[in-house]
């Protein structure tokens, strides 16, 4: 440990006191070291001698002044020239802060050399305050001679109130400042200027003030200290003001406004803010009236220019918007003869108007409808334009009637009344009818195309069931009977003709089921289903099939009981179907059937997965559309129609279920019957 500096006792003029002493004095080494020092330094810095012995004098210094070189630039200056002098804030051991004058002497020995630094200090905190003061206060005096010249200078209340704010925050050191005018003659003018959050209406925080008994009015004060009954400090609480001063603007003892500067510290405001806005209110008040009247004669002749001008562009605007209006908008009059509506004037219409009556540019503005043949065949009927004028309600109506050439044309009208008269917009709605009949009827044909279609599939698919049953029937007959009858061969015909006939039957059910589902006739039987013994049904229908492919058919189950509403010889042929499918293109591995229960997610369903050929990407939306397999090769490898896939998803969607497929190529598939 470095041993404790030694204490200069330096001696004290009579009557002062050791503390009073206006300077503190180092003696640092040539490194910078504190070596000894005087009892006004210790007070000076807060720090005991065993604290600073051996320390570098740069712990008095701030962080910024000593990234800044302080205080070894001043040394080494002094160093150079024998004094080195400094102002700046020290750091004493509190971390308050000192605003001081650092003097730095050399000491040399007789070679010379440099022996030690005296460093003396002196606290120009105080000094530094009332300079700041003296600063403020004329700077106060400079805002409120320029305030003065701005007032008297007759600016406009937009530019003047402005920088009233302004000038206002700018002399109170406020966070915000607001003035507001009384609503008199013209509109309440207004103006803020500082923290946004700080923005709110002077109306809200301050009682009514309409005369001022006094010459000179006075500031009303609200803070941690004071509150003026005046302002209304929940109110300002509940704004986030912590400190306001407010003081009326005054005109002949009639309040003009109010001028108020405020800040979210408690107390902010000094007696020489409150002072600086009493005097500045003294100057604002006539040249405010005399502005106010001053823009009152000035904005009703700005107001009368800019109305004439708003009529003149608002005519133009209308005239090139009905002009380039496609739909012929008329403005009729009611005409009138003894009180009884008898006709109609035509008051204006756009240029449409006049193409769709055939007249040229103004031919029949102030003309009666009944002097306007062309123009009274466009228009509805002049009962419909009168039913209009006397309810009061608009009418919106398509008819046909003719153009000027005699041809057959449709219109959209649509009626608005106006005054003792209406409106009546025309649109040729003629391409847009005929396209409509065109598509009715080509719908109507492609609808009745689809039924005969429909019917023609149904009928033929009877009339193939019954020969094909017939073929199977006596080809099994036969079968049963081989042993007796025939030879091998044709055994084995007897057993072609029995597979391809059964074949040919799925093919023909498969079809009449889709003509029965784009039909609408697919009538369904919905009760309570037992999807277990049902799953459990098809898996031994199923399983002969599997083994003879070499594949092993699996089913898993909760052991739970499942019920599901739906049609449980529907909900059978999609079971066999997409296990069918599973087996028939699985070349080697298993197909398994899931039960699943209700889980947080999803409802109960039953999976069938399969380890076979799987389905691209590309095709999983592709699959459940009739005709449509995996891939163009699939049909040729495998066989099949692509219709089992399409009658699933129709019947899992006629019954409330839905059927879903996740595959990736070469890693078979999932179909998923959701049953909720």
């Amino acid at each position: 440990m470095n041993a404790a500096p030694h204490i200069l006792d330096f001696p004290t003029p009579a009557g002062t006191q050791p503390a009073a002493l206006p300077f503190a004095v180092f003696v640092v080494d040539p490194t910078g070291r504190i070596a000894s020092w005087s009892l006004a330094a210790a007070r000076a810095t807060g720090y005991t001698a065993a604290e600073v012995a051996g320390a570098e004098l740069a712990i008095l210094f701030l962080p910024d002044a000593r990234v800044a070189g302080h205080p070894f630039t001043d040394l080494a200056r002094a160093a150079r020239s024998g004094v080195s002098e400094y102002r700046g804030w020290l750091l004493r051991k509190d971390s308050q802060r000192t605003w001081s004058q650092i003097v730095l002497t050399a000491l040399r020995d007789a070679r010379g050399m440099i022996v030690s630094f005296v460093v003396h200090v002196s606290d120009l905190t105080e000094a530094r305050a009332e300079e700041e003061r003296v600063l403020s206060r004329a700077d106060q005096l400079s805002a409120l001679d320029r305030t003065r010249r701005e007032v008297e200078s007759s600016l406009s209340l937009a530019q003047l109130l402005p920088k009233i704010a302004a000038r206002a925050r700018e002399l109170t050191g406020a966070e915000a400042a607001i003035i507001e005018l009384r609503e008199g003659m013209g509109e309440r003018a207004r103006a803020f200027d500082g923290r946004a959050d700080l923005d709110i209406e002077l109306g809200a925080v301050l009682m009514p003030h309409e005369e001022m008994p006094g010459p000179t009015p006075r500031c009303l004060i609200y803070d941690s200290h004071h509150e003026s009954p005046e302002i209304l400090g929940d109110v300002c609480d509940r704004s986030g003001v912590g400190s306001m001063l407010a003081i009326p603007i005054v005109h002949d003892r009639n309040g003009v406004g109010w001028l108020a500067v405020m800040s979210r510290s408690p107390h902010a405001f000094e007696e020489e803010a409150a002072a600086s806005l009493e005097l500045m209110s003294t100057l604002l008040g006539a040249p405010i009236v005399q502005a106010q009247a001053s823009e009152v004669r000035r904005d009703l002749v700005m107001e009368r220019s800019r109305a004439q001008e708003a009529h003149r562009e608002s005519e133009a605007r209308f005239r090139a918007a009905m002009d380039a209006s496609l739909d012929a908008f008329f403005i009729l009059g009611a005409y009138r003869d003894a009180g009884a509506l008898v006709d109609f004037t035509v008051l204006d219409a756009n240029r449409k108007a006049e193409e769709l009556c055939g007249l040229g540019h103004g031919a029949f503005w102030g003309q009666r409808l009944s002097a306007l043949p062309s123009a009274g065949a466009q228009i509805a009927p002049l009962a419909t334009l009168a039913t209009v004028v006397r309810t009061g309600r608009a009418l919106e109506q398509e008819r046909q009637t003719t153009d000027t050439m005699g041809r057959a044309q449709w219109v959209q009208e649509q009626i608005v009344p106006l005054g003792d008269g209406v409106t009546v917009t025309v649109r040729d709605v003629t391409a847009r009818v005929l396209a409509d009949t065109e598509v009715r009827r080509a719908r109507e044909a492609a609808e009745t195309a689809n039924r005969a279609k429909t019917d023609f599939v149904a009928r033929m698919s009877h009339e193939l069931r019954t020969p094909l049953n017939s073929v199977i029937g006596f080809a099994n007959v036969l079968l049963r009977n081989r042993r007796s009858t025939f030879d091998d061969t044709e055994l084995d015909y007897l057993t072609r003709v029995s597979a391809a006939g059964t074949h040919l039957l799925g093919l023909v059910n498969d079809v009449l089921d889709i003509a029965k589902i784009e039909a609408g006739h697919l009538t369904l039987e919905i009760a309570p289903v037992d999807v277990v013994a049902l799953v459990d049904s098809v898996i031994t229908q199923m399983d002969t099939l599997a083994v003879a492919g070499g594949l092993t058919l699996r089913l898993e189950t909760t052991g739970e009981p499942m019920i599901v509403q739906a049609d449980a010889g529907r909900l059978r042929q999609v079971l066999i179907n997409l296990v069918g499918n599973a087996i028939k293109f699985t070349p080697a591995g298993s197909v398994t059937v899931r039960l699943l229960g209700e889980d947080a997610t999803t409802g109960p369903s039953i999976e069938i997965s399969d380890t076979g050929i799987g389905i691209p990407a590309d095709r999983l939306g592709a699959v459940f559309d009739a005709f449509e397999q995996a891939e163009s090769s699939t049909s040729r490898r495998y066989g099949g129609t692509g219709l089992g896939l399409a009658i699933s998803r129709a019947l899992c969607d006629a019954m409330g279920l839905t059927l879903t497929v996740d595959s990736a190529l070469g890693n078979g598939a999932t179909f998923r019957i959701g049953l909720r």
